[in-house]
């Protein structure tokens, strides 16, 4: 199953965390800090998209922003 998580911040990292621990799981992570979406990949083993390819191509997206950004993202 393919999972993508848009922010990268607590909540999004944990939720990630949590989806890592999964049988075959391909996870893809974007945050607008590139720097700190990629550093979350390399922690956890997840593979660093922009929104638009996970938006595309994940069988389910989560999304960890703040509620006053959603409609935006």
């Amino acid at each position: 199953m393919k999972i993508g998580f848009i922010g990268a911040g607590n909540m999004g990292y944990a939720l990630l965390q949590a989806a890592m621990r999964g049988e075959d799981n391909d996870i893809l992570v974007y945050d607008k800090d590139e720097k700190k979406a990629k550093s979350v990949a390399s922690h956890t083993g997840a593979t660093f998209a922009d929104a638009k390819t996970i938006a595309r191509e994940c069988d389910y997206v989560f999304l960890g922003v703040k509620p006053n950004i959603i409609p935006a993202v």
